[in-house]
């Protein structure tokens, strides 16, 4: 399949994956799907909170998703971390709107690497068609984690791991490269007075790829890049190296 127009294709490990505006990722050879970062139902534990959040986001995120999956085709689409925001998001409301999501895009299989968000939610129901990895997933020649390893955003959770189940993590992060969420990495640049607002973007370094967060209702980081480091930054329906 040939990329299609405003994706930027890159080359890692032999593999050719594609940057997608939608913010997402698409592994070609193997027609694999990578999102990050939804927080679904962070609308309604604002709402909890008093807060007069509108009741869309995770409908909004769902139908953007949909659209990727019939576009793509994938056989598999990996959510690396932070499907759902809070342990009380998983309402009936959510629940429902996951359920008819799932039933429309049944022909690809589902996995989720969990994110700190994901941890606080003991509620999964088991009619989900939902692989859950606790910490990382290999997937030669990637590593597919949550939080970039060395983040300085790592959560208390994260930094719970056992000691063993770290060094195993560290061991395959050694020989492989990782792919990651978490960060919500956004992008602005500081010469152009075209642009003045932040823009979602990809960062890639020496070790890994941080994608974009996905979900409609998220917040964003400000990236700034060291050197060898690249930042492919989502400019409407382009994706332009900057």
């Amino acid at each position: 399949m040939s990329p299609e127009p405003g994706c930027c294709s890159i080359k890692i490990c032999g593999q050719q994956l594609l940057m997608l505006s939608e913010r997402a990722l698409y592994w070609q050879e193997q027609r694999v799907l990578f999102v990050a970062d939804l927080h679904l139902g962070k609308d309604a534990t604002f709402r909890q909170a008093g807060l007069p959040v509108p009741a869309v986001s995770t409908r909004d995120s769902l139908s953007r998703l949909l659209k990727l999956i019939e576009r793509w085709q994938p056989v598999e689409c990996i959510i690396l971390g932070d499907l759902i925001h809070a342990a009380n998001s998983v309402n009936e409301r959510i629940e429902a709107e996951l359920t008819s999501f799932f039933e429309q895009a049944n022909g690809c299989r589902w996995r989720l690497i969990k994110g700190n968000h994901d941890r606080h939610s003991k509620h999964w129901p088991k009619h989900w068609p939902l692989l859950i990895e606790s910490d990382s997933y290999e997937l030669n020649p990637f590593m597919l984690v949550h939080v970039p390893p060395g983040s300085t955003q790592e959560s208390r959770k994260e930094k719970e791991v056992s000691s063993t189940q770290r060094h195993r993590i560290e061991q395959s992060m050694s020989s492989h490269f990782f792919l990651a969420g978490h960060i919500h990495p956004a992008w602005r640049g500081k010469s152009s007075v075209l642009v003045r607002e932040k823009l979602p973007c990809f960062w890639r370094t020496a070790q890994g790829l941080v994608l974009p967060a996905f979900g409609t209702f998220t917040g964003s980081h400000l990236i700034e890049p060291k050197a060898g480091e690249q930042i492919y930054a989502i400019a409407e329906d382009r994706v332009i190296e900057v």
